[in-house]
């Protein structure tokens, strides 16, 4: 079932690029009805959260990155990689970090970006490697402007978690977008 037919008065911004936890105030000060978010954990007593799937997470690189010819990757083949991370906010480049710093793999250079867009046009450069949703990486990875490492330690994923306002009501609109919202993240769930 499609939401747009049914609903067309229904007004939807997806915003890709809100800052963090702080785009969180836009539920609280009701701006917007609903927020997803990309994290494992997350908690705030005014909000409702409800985790409705699971993005797998992927190291990428450049198609001709030497990394990308190995059968297997090893956490330890980072060392001295440039690595390109979003904000020091985001949850899987902490816990990506965290792989690291347990490995005692020192990256070369650790660039941050405020833009997934940006980080991924310097992968696509060849600037260096990256780990990102898998969702973010599929376009690139489809037009050969990206390649996914094979990681032996991958497993990575983070929830999506699904954010509202614990005093909103929920018009039949919203609930109804939130229903299909189920249904779809669940369902890419499944796939992973």
């Amino acid at each position: 079932m499609l939401y747009m037919p049914l609903h067309a008065r229904f007004a939807v911004d997806f915003d890709r690029d809100a800052d963090g936890y702080e785009f969180l105030r836009l539920p609280r000060q009701g701006i917007t009805d609903m927020a997803f978010l990309l994290t494992n954990t997350f908690q705030a007593s005014d909000l409702q959260i409800e985790a409705v799937g699971h993005e797998p997470l992927v190291v990428v690189a450049h198609p001709d990155h030497p990394l990308t010819r190995r059968k297997a990757v090893q956490v330890t083949d980072f060392a001295g990689e440039n690595v390109l991370l979003s904000r020091s906010d985001c949850s899987y480049r902490r816990g990506f970090e965290r792989i690291l710093d347990e490995s005692k793999v020192e990256p070369g250079s650790i660039l941050e970006f405020n833009s997934v867009a940006t980080l991924k046009e310097c992968v696509c450069a060849g600037v260096g490697i990256s780990i990102l949703p898998e969702v973010a990486a599929r376009e690139e990875t489809q037009r050969g402007r990206l390649a996914v490492l094979r990681w032996r330690d991958q497993g990575l994923r983070c929830k999506t978690l699904m954010i509202w306002h614990q005093d909103k009501w929920l018009s039949p609109a919203l609930e109804a977008f939130m229903t299909i919202s189920r249904d779809v993240l669940g369902n890419f769930d499944k796939a992973a």
